[in-house]
């Protein structure tokens, strides 16, 4: 626990809303979740769903992956704004939930190397991404996608993308309107028409690990 102190003893005194702490090797992730749990107010109180560890250099690959989907979309995109906002830290795809480490070892690895630890509290809205707007809207239960997205876009599938990382493709149009439900604090990213079918899909995994919260 003292390897922890040490690493989040910076956070304890301020909001967690999107905080970044260093975690140093030595630590499992459970004791790393449970600290940050008890050192949080209700307030500030993190959303696991939200939040996530992450390398802490730069992944080559997606950057140069990142340069050439801005270089097709043009610097005054929407989409390459965004791009250029997000992280390149290669995120690691494990759930980060207190009860999914406790129940079985596996799920509770040692930390090997440096890394970074995302922390997000609960998100109050959803977020749209076009070629040509950024927008926000207050999430409400039991929505989809087809509600969501303006009718008069031209396009009928959009990717969802949730908190967590996970990416979705789902249709909003009359004929394949797609039923899933959109998260909390979602991204629904409107394919680029200046993009190709892998290169859109490739700019929706860059959004699900560099995060937008």
């Amino acid at each position: 626990m003292r390897v922890i102190l040490s690493i989040f003893l910076f956070l304890s005194a301020q909001s967690f809303a999107s905080s970044i702490a260093y975690i140093k090797p030595g630590a499992r992730v459970g004791d790393v979740l449970q600290y940050v749990a008890v050192s949080s107010s209700h307030k500030s109180a993190p959303y696991w769903r939200a939040s996530y560890m992450r390398y802490t250099m730069p992944d080559e690959v997606f950057e140069a992956q990142r340069d050439f989907l801005v270089s097709r979309l043009g610097e005054q995109s929407e989409i390459s704004k965004r791009l250029r906002l997000v992280s390149m830290n290669r995120r690691i795809m494990m759930p980060l939930d207190l009860d999914f480490v406790r129940l079985d070892i596996k799920n509770n690895p040692l930390i090997d190397k440096p890394v970074q630890l995302v922390i997000n509290i609960k998100p109050d809205d959803v977020y749209l991404l076009s070629d040509a707007s950024w927008s926000s809207l207050p999430f409400e239960a039991a929505t989809i996608a087809g509600d969501i997205v303006p009718t008069k876009t031209k396009t009928d599938s959009v990717y969802v993308i949730s908190p967590s990382g996970d990416v979705q493709f789902h249709g909003v149009a009359a004929f394949n309107s797609s039923k899933q439900f959109v998260p909390r604090g979602a991204l629904i990213y409107v394919p680029s028409h200046k993009l190709t079918a892998l290169q859109n899909q490739q700019v929706a995994q860059l959004m699900a690990n560099g995060g937008w919260l």
